[in-house]
């Protein structure tokens, strides 16, 4: 639970949750949204975690399962109240 805490927190501060980064992505984690418009997702389906723009572009590089594995890292889920209140997708 402590470290879904942590992940919360880089989320809603913006922070890389790997190398504390400020100004860090709202990352959809575990699968990306490929062509579906932002506006049409049930966002709460997603998982997310923050990350600083080089660490999300190793993520694409690598892929998720390199990536949590380098890292030890997992997307957590958000409900509709934070989605709305961080501005994803809209």
């Amino acid at each position: 639970a402590n470290q879904e805490y942590y992940f919360y927190k880089c989320i809603t501060k913006r922070v890389c949750c790997i190398c504390g980064k400020t100004g860090a992505d709202i990352d959809h984690f575990d699968k990306a949204l490929g062509r579906r418009k932002r506006k049409e997702v049930d966002h709460s389906e997603y998982t997310f975690a923050a990350l600083c723009r080089i660490h999300h572009t190793e993520k694409h590089k690598i892929g998720v399962i390199n990536f949590k594995n380098k890292y030890q890292i997992k997307g957590i889920k958000l409900n509709q109240e934070t989605i709305k209140k961080l501005r994803i997708g809209g």
